[in-house]
């Protein structure tokens, strides 16, 4: 493909090329182009060790197991089978092996409950939580999907802990608008769009599973769940948008997939900091040790993915996303009033 661009590049950038796409024959045309350059990344170093790290892995523990046990530390989940991709994306369970805001959410969320059991300060255990996220995104590479998912993850996973979203969504719309200040090709991203709406989701419909979930759960797990489980919910009608397709049993199997994501997150995290540092018995270790979850997220989705009517088709237009739209916030209207009269009821919030 050839393009012309008034900006100046050096050789070797990689661009991004955004236009209006036009069918013209014999060719194919874009109106409207802008080209932005895109970030490096990581450093070369650290970008040829993942990549050796992610075929050895998956030479010791298979190829899936392997890119999920990478995919769920930090994004790599090159190696994955095209099998395995397309049962996650019919379970809906792509998102993990993605840099998201909600790895970024999980990530918080597990060093802030692990530093306030050892009865830390909490503004210190939120230092201590945004730094390892911010650790976390820098070992990955500041790329801009990275940096929108820090920045939406950090802020989400900080309101589900404080069980309110005062000044939460203020805080929300100004970090959309720096974001898009500082990186313009984001107002066309999908991958944006979908942060923004998880984020909100965060925001405003995870504490309220937070406190639902906690009737009858441990604090911290009923965290974890309602992560995965109020974003994939909030996305769906976006999703629906997209691919004219439903599939019913997303947020079913987001919470079954949930006990695997912290494990395999930590441990793929581990496995990258014991390669670099060459200490490759452990990462042997560590590998066998992450296998087992690995492969339970992969009968979780070929289970999902074999059920019936597990990816229906939809007509396209605005009518099926409507219809989605009113069943999510149909949910979100009943869990509102289930925690109202729940906490009527008792006379006090449960939350603590």
């Amino acid at each position: 493909m050839t393009f012309f661009s008034s900006k100046r590049f050096e050789e070797g950038t990689f661009v991004k090329v955004i236009g209006v796409p036009e069918n013209s024959i014999p060719q194919f045309q874009l109106s409207s182009v802008k080209v932005y350059p895109l970030s490096k990344g990581s450093s070369s170093f650290l970008k040829e060790s993942q990549e050796r790290l992610s075929h050895y892995a998956s030479s010791r523990v298979g190829p899936a197991e392997g890119s999920l046990i990478l995919g769920l530390g930090y994004g790599d989940d090159s190696q994955l089978p095209a099998q395995n991709r397309r049962e996650f994306r019919v379970a809906g369970l792509t998102h993990l092996t993605a840099v998201s805001g909600a790895n970024i959410a999980f990530i918080f969320v597990l060093f802030y409950r692990f530093l306030t059991y050892f009865r830390f300060v909490r503004s210190y255990s939120i230092f201590v939580a945004s730094m390892a996220t911010f650790f976390y995104a820098a070992v990955v590479g500041w790329e801009d999907s990275v940096l929108r998912a820090w920045v939406m993850g950090v802020l989400g996973a900080y309101t589900v802990l404080r069980g309110s979203m005062k000044y939460s969504l203020h805080l929300l719309s100004l970090s959309v608008i720096v974001l898009l200040v500082y990186a313009p090709e984001l107002s066309v991203s999908v991958g944006f769009s979908l942060s923004v709406i998880s984020s909100s989701a965060l925001i405003v419909f995870a504490p309220i599973l937070v406190n639902i979930l906690s009737w009858h759960l441990p604090l911290w797990l009923s965290e974890l769940l309602a992560i995965p489980l109020a974003a994939s919910l909030w996305c769906a009608p976006l999703l629906v948008l997209l691919t004219q397709k439903i599939t019913p049993y997303t947020v079913l199997a987001n919470m079954f997939a949930s006990i695997c994501v912290l494990p395999l997150s930590v441990v793929g995290l581990l496995v990258l900091c014991c390669w670099l540092c060459r200490w490759f018995w452990v990462v042997d270790m560590l590998l066998q040790i992450g296998w087992f979850p690995a492969h339970v997220l992969v009968l979780i989705a070929r289970g999902i993915t074999s059920l019936p009517f597990s990816s229906l088709e939809v007509p396209s237009g605005m009518l099926s996303v409507i219809i989605t739209l009113g069943a999510v916030m149909l949910l979100t209207f009943i869990s509102f009033f289930v925690m109202l009269f729940k906490e009527k009821s008792s006379g006090t919030s449960v939350r603590k």
